[in-house]
């Protein structure tokens, strides 16, 4: 018996994702399934400017750091240092190995304390090291 009178039927599937949380920026996914192939996948990620420089005009080298911090609810610690590293360079400042390191210390508890707990963060940058720490 021939089957070649049979028509071949392709199901074509396509998902789309408008809007990524838990990015840096905001991001969006697209999927393409021909059949149960993978056709074709497109993941944008894109940082629109938030212009916060513009904050800091005018502003006192001792604001800095906490008005950065602001800049991502998610990691306000990579900022802060961020600025501080800045400044430290602008002045020619290298701070000390036990400096350095509390600030390694801080940056991990950070990300562990996004991580452990479900999901629950601990938001006040200040107390993050210690309470991450003790939360674990």
């Amino acid at each position: 018996m021939a089957w070649s009178h049979l028509a071949t039927h392709v199901t074509t599937k396509e998902i789309k994702v408008g809007y990524l949380a838990r990015v840096e920026g905001e991001g969006s996914l697209y999927l393409k399934f021909e059949g149960n192939q993978v056709k074709d996948v497109q993941l944008k990620i894109f940082e629109p400017p938030r212009f916060f420089e513009g904050f800091l005009c005018g502003r006192a080298f001792t604001e800095v750091t906490d008005i950065t911090a602001r800049i991502c609810g998610i990691c306000p610690v990579a900022y802060q240092m961020s600025s501080a590293h800045a400044m430290e360079d602008a002045c020619g400042l290298i701070v000390s190995e036990p400096i350095a390191q509390m600030r390694r210390l801080l940056y991990c508890a950070e990300f562990s304390g996004s991580q452990i707990g479900g999901g629950e963060r601990v938001r006040n940058h200040r107390s993050a090291a210690w309470m991450s720490i003790s939360q674990a």
